[in-house]
């Protein structure tokens, strides 16, 4: 080829790939101290984390990924926008109309008041995209050549190849500079790789090598298509797979789980557009896909491990190894598909993934497609035909219930208990009445004279069910056995309540009606019981101690009238108040208000650790009944299991 000229014009566009070019050249970091600069930032917050702990002041997730979000969304958007502003004059002296002559002596450049020439020895290298050729004079200046100026003899290879002749040196057509013999040997790997994107299996060896964090000088530039379906299904097939192990043993299958799984496949699309996106030079969206679709799998198993098998502290060991795979493994991969370094794209898909987590989190998200059989309504789906039935054997259970209990002393004060549980599909309710009963009959000697009414919807058919007419009718029962004039009643009530004094009672198909506090008074009323102490376990059920309010009567709630109470989840098996209260308080303290406040002093600790709002649990002693139960106090238990046995 002999001596040729192209007249050009340099647009923004052109000014943008030839910073992008220049990024491209500088020298990238090693993974070692890549990975050893990570794991500084791990232990500096793992450091910062335990020193609040220390401190007394735990932190959330939610306050460290609002606190990153604050500090990174402000510098990135500024550095975006200072970075939009950075550009050259029009015209100017990279902007605008110019001349190129090129012939055995050198380059020429001619514009308008500028004439430049340079000799060939003093290029440095050649590089040629998809849209310009670069000669470069040292790292980072160079002259930009737009291929869509070229004239349509020329073509770019070929005039990569004459200039190369014209400075005498080897081929240079990578991105960067072949400074050393590694990188040298990366050029030729990546050549090699290259080639292999054209057959068939070209993704699958790729792939391989990087999940087990070998070094990949380029990853294919086409036949992405067909490897993600691949592992896509491969996901999909492997969670399929742990979830059913995870539900063992004789898991049910759980159509509606399926929909939850798109937030998560939401996720990894996110993660992979942000990564491609913000990566220099951009990456394609669909290579950066197929890496994070390769690695979720090993991600899968791991989360699998520590969640269901791994005792502490192991499961944060593997915790942090794996997370030190998953960044390494993305500097391998994004490395290999881009040709540089990208710690901005990693970060930014980090904090995407943690934002998807947490806030699938916070909403319940549970994409799980098995279900172990006692999380199946079975009890509930046999209600809808025996709710006839059911409704009408009830006095009759409540009468066998009554006729067990033992009737009053002729000379002492007893307690007799009766137990609610109102909201039959969460066992939480059920199980603190249980513990209740357990626990008051052996301070105060009520085991034998105890009526529990249970809504659960594991059992319809061990004990009475819970109702307001159930709860008049068994009260009006337990006063026959007992002497009204001195006998004390301990009714405990577990449920959810609302602002409106009401408790929720619900059991399946049965159509019942909630516990109103004007509903709890008049059925104590009719029964003719004088001493009462009753406890509410319940959000709001603060609203019932002015209607239950009187000098033979001790009233304790869970919360105030206007707060919630905490705990009720259904793989619980008690409440907050029911642990600080039952649980813990009850067995040791001297009296019923030592307890009570002892409780109330626990969920307060409790609910600050956990910054949310306090629910303030209640309590009103009548004097007349506090004299009187002190009779009945029976010697506290020493707590001889020490924390270790609580949850």
């Amino acid at each position: 080829m002999d001596a040729f000229s192209v007249t050009t014009r340099l647009t923004l566009d052109d000014w943008r790939a030839y910073q992008r070019a220049c990024a491209s050249r500088i020298p990238r970091e090693t993974s070692i101290a890549r990975l050893a600069r990570l794991s500084a930032f791990i232990v500096i917050g793992a450091g910062a984390a335990l020193l609040c702990s220390w401190l007394g002041r735990p932190l959330q997730f939610s306050s460290i990924v609002a606190g990153v979000l604050l500090v990174a969304i402000p510098f990135w958007l500024s550095w975006r926008s200072t970075k939009q502003r950075v550009v050259p004059d029009a015209p100017g002296a990279f902007l605008g109309e110019q001349a190129y002559e090129f012939d055995p002596t050198g380059l020429r450049l001619r514009r308008q008041g500028i004439d430049s020439f340079v000799h060939w020895s003093q290029v440095r290298s050649v590089t040629v995209t998809p849209e310009h050729l670069f000669v470069w004079i040292d790292r980072f200046q160079a002259f930009v050549l737009p291929l869509r100026h070229l004239p349509s003899e020329l073509v770019a290879e070929a005039v990569r190849r004459q200039i190369e002749q014209w400075t005498g040196a080897v081929a240079i057509s990578q991105p960067s500079v072949a400074t050393s013999a590694l990188e040298a040997s990366n050029a030729a790997s990546a050549a090699t790789d290259f080639d292999r994107g054209n057959k068939k299996w070209a993704w699958s060896a790729t792939l391989l090598r990087l999940l087990t964090l070998q070094r990949v000088a380029a990853t294919p530039s086409h036949g992405h298509t067909l490897p993600i379906l691949v592992l896509s299904l491969v996901c999909m097939a492997v969670w399929f797979v742990l979830d059913w192990l995870g539900n063992q043993p004789d898991p049910t299958f759980y159509l509606y789980g399926f929909p939850a799984i798109a937030w998560y496949v939401l996720m990894l699309v996110a993660a992979a557009a942000v990564a491609a996106r913000l990566s220099i030079p951009a990456a394609r969206f669909g290579r950066v896909l197929l890496l994070a679709l390769a690695v979720t799998p090993v991600a899968l198993v791991a989360s699998f491990l520590i969640g269901t098998y791994l005792p502490r502290p192991w499961d944060i060991a593997l915790a942090g190894v794996t997370v030190l795979y998953l960044l390494m493994y993305a500097v391998r991969g994004l490395t290999a598909t881009t040709g540089n370094d990208q710690p901005r794209a990693i970060t930014a898909s980090a904090l995407i993934v943690l934002m998807f987590l947490w806030v699938g989190a916070e909403l319940y998200v549970d994409p799980t497609v098995w279900m172990q059989p006692e999380e199946q309504d079975t009890a509930y789906d046999r209600s809808w035909d025996e709710a006839e039935s059911l409704l009408f054997s009830q006095p009759q259970r409540i009468d066998e219930a009554v006729d067990a209990v033992e009737p009053s002393d002729e000379h002492a004060p007893d307690m007799f208990f009766l137990g609610f549980a109102g909201f039959g599909e969460q066992r939480v309710f059920a199980e603190e009445i249980k513990l209740a009963a357990q626990v008051v009959g052996g301070r105060y000697g009520s085991a034998d004279r105890s009526v529990l009414l249970l809504n659960d919807r594991r059992d319809l058919n061990e004990w009475p069910l819970a109702s307001p007419t159930a709860l008049r009718y068994a009260l009006r029962g337990i006063a026959t056995k007992m002497n009204v004039d001195k006998d004390i009643l301990f009714l405990s009530l577990s449920s959810h309540g609302s602002e409106d004094a009401s408790l929720a009672v619900t059991n399946g198909a049965l159509m019942l009606h909630d516990l109103t506090a004007p509903d709890l008074a008049l059925a104590l009323g009719e029964s003719g019981i004088k001493w009462r102490v009753i406890v509410i376990s319940a959000c709001y059920s603060g609203s019932f101690i002015e209607e239950l309010r009187n000098p033979q009567t001790i009233v304790v709630t869970a919360s105030a009238a206007d707060r919630s109470s905490f705990g009720c989840a259904d793989d619980r098996d008690l409440t907050y108040f029911g642990e600080a209260f039952y649980r813990d308080a009850l067995p040791k303290a001297h009296s019923l208000r030592a307890a009570f406040e002892a409780a109330k002093a626990e969920i307060a600790v409790r609910e600050k650790r956990e910054r949310v709002t306090p629910s303030r649990p209640q309590a009103f002693f009548g004097n007349e009944i506090e004299k009187r139960l002190k009779a009945l106090e029976r010697p506290a238990v020493p707590d001889r299991t020490g924390p270790s046995s609580r949850r």
